[in-house]
Order: structure tokens, then C-alpha cells, then sequence
């Protein structure tokens, strides 16, 4: 078996100050399942400001390099759910599939 880890899990924070809002943005990145060539992933994050508005997102990603074409593949899902800062609440899911090369993406 290789325990070999190509990616390692980390929490960014994103902190935005503005004049009318301030955005506080923690974001986790957490490899599942992973080995040289291929990556399960999930994606957690939040949202808070100062008004009360909050939002989560919950996705979980494939990514798969291709050696030959010089282009990394994936597939991604996310949930997103908002609530406003006056208690009005918002849904969404995404479903998309990317590619990424050193000069596109």
C-alpha cells in the first residue's frame, strides 16, 4: 500500500474589511482518497459578516492528471446555503467538471 500523501489538508482564512461589510471567510481543503495521479477531495466552507448574513458550502471533487495530454481533469459538487442578514434563506447546488493546464484552465 502506499501511504504517500501528494496533498496535504489545510484551512485557509479570508478576511475582507469593507465600509459597508466585513467578511470573515474560513475555507478547509481536505483530501479523501488520493495517490500520485489522482484526487478525491472535499471543500468546506463558510461565510459571517457583520450584519448577520451566513453562508456554508459543502463540496466534494475528483481530479485526475494526464500524464500525456498535460491537463489535470475533475468533477465537482457543491451545496451552498445562505441565510441573509434578515433570516431569508437561499439554496443552491452545483455540479460542474473543469480542466486545468499550465497555460489554460
Amino acid at each position: 500500500a502506499n501511504d504517500l500523501r501528494y496533498y496535504q489538508p489545510h484551512i485557509d482564512m479570508r478576511f475582507k474589511p469593507g465600509n459597508d461589510r466585513t467578511i470573515t471567510s474560513p475555507e478547509i481543503f481536505l483530501p479523501l482518497q488520493q495517490n500520485e495521479n489522482r484526487l478525491l477531495f472535499a471543500d468546506l466552507r463558510a461565510m459571517f459578516d457583520q450584519e448577520g448574513a451566513k453562508e456554508g458550502n459543502l463540496g466534494v471533487g475528483y481530479r485526475t492528471l494526464d500524464h500525456e495530454a498535460e491537463r489535470i481533469y475533475g468533477l465537482y459538487g457543491f451545496f451552498d446555503r445562505r441565510r441573509s442578514a434578515n433570516d431569508v434563506y437561499h439554496s443552491q447546488l452545483t455540479l460542474g467538471a473543469e480542466t486545468l493546464s499550465e497555460t489554460w484552465d
